[in-house]
């Protein structure tokens, strides 16, 4: 005999309210207090409670499913953590505002379930700059929030880090300790942080008054095997740079193994600083220098503009830190002789 099917009632009566209260929450209206959905939805959890989505959708047009999409420039989804960290944040969520999640490794499947109406709403984590237009987002009228993704003329809500920010107080701070020839190793242009973090980069160089070169900077795939492959060039070079920043924590951390391979000392011969402060960062060899993301924060607000419904269209720049660590160091100024 088949098991019975956790139902609304089930969830009222383990969270402690009526069943029109979980309705209420569940289906996403305002009056119920933050407190009472919170419970609700961690009762809901843990019973393993799901909508009867197509039931749903026939009365009320909306499925109460919302997707939630990583899969940066086809790469699985555990290759890229800060991603995958984002994403976690806004499935919680979601989750806690009583909304169904529906996970998608794949914008090929993500385009069927858009084709099929399966989803009120759309979170794009990651994704590479052809992402909408071969999930079919278009002409999608349901509302999309995209972190570091480029939505193009399609209404949607964007949430990035404040790379600018960022990057230009790692450079300011290298500029500091006395670097001028720093390095840049940088993320796949076909992506938003790709390109907005190399543009952040030079503006930090010219803000310490130093010009971008040319022959110091590199670019990369965000992974550590890039990063390792880049910086074997740009410390082979006759006049190598004293410093290096990378577009992510792993780059850094391969350019960090690529330093060693040299029989560089780091941070005594090249300094190295990161991008995303990733849980990596504080237990390399050499703790890395990073720019910190808070990926809980970015998740938290693409749900919430997932959900807002109504406000198709805006902006949100998370702030973010440089924690320092031993990775970086004074540059090395030969003794006078």
């Amino acid at each position: 005999m088949p098991a019975r099917r956790v139902g609304i009632r089930d969830v009222a009566a383990a969270a402690g309210v009526s069943a029109a209260t979980v309705s209420r929450a569940l289906n996403g209206y305002p009056d119920v207090a933050a407190a009472t959905r919170e419970r609700i939805g961690a009762a809901a959890r843990e019973l393993g409670y799901r909508p009867a989505a197509a039931a749903r959708t026939v009365r009320t047009g909306r499925s109460g499913l919302v997707g939630v999409c990583l899969h940066p420039c086809g790469e699985p989804a555990e290759l890229q953590p800060f991603g995958r960290m984002v994403a976690a944040a806004t499935t919680r969520e979601l989750t806690a505002a009583g909304a169904g999640v529906l996970a998608f490794e794949d914008v090929d499947a993500l385009r069927g379930a858009i084709d099929a109406r399966q989803l009120d709403a759309l979170v794009l984590v990651c994704l590479g700059d052809d992402a909408v237009a071969r999930a079919g987002l278009d002409r999608w009228p349901a509302p999309v929030a995209g972190v570091d993704v480029e939505l193009g003329a399609r209404p949607g809500w964007t949430i990035r880090a404040d790379s600018h920010g960022g990057l230009r107080r790692a450079v300011a701070r290298l500029a500091a300790l006395g670097h001028r020839r720093i390095a840049y190793i940088g993320g796949s242009p076909i992506t938003v942080p790709g390109r907005e973090r190399l543009a952040a980069f030079r503006a930090g160089l010219r803000a310490a008054g130093l010009r971008p070169r040319a022959e110091l900077e590199r670019a990369g795939t965000f992974r550590a095997p890039s990063g390792h492959a880049a910086a074997l060039e740009l410390l082979s070079l006759r006049r190598p740079p004293t410093a290096i920043v990378a577009a992510s924590d792993e780059m850094a951390l391969g350019a960090i193994a690529a330093a060693r391979d040299l029989g560089r000392d780091v941070p005594g011969d090249v300094s190295v600083v990161g991008f995303d402060d990733s849980p990596l960062a504080a237990l390399a060899p050499v703790g890395l220098t990073s720019v910190r993301q808070d990926p809980e924060r970015i998740g938290a607000l693409a749900a919430r503009a997932a959900l807002r419904g109504g406000e198709r269209s805006g902006r949100a720049t998370v702030p973010v830190d440089l924690v320092e660590r031993d990775s970086i160091g004074p540059t090395y100024t030969p003794p006078l002789t």
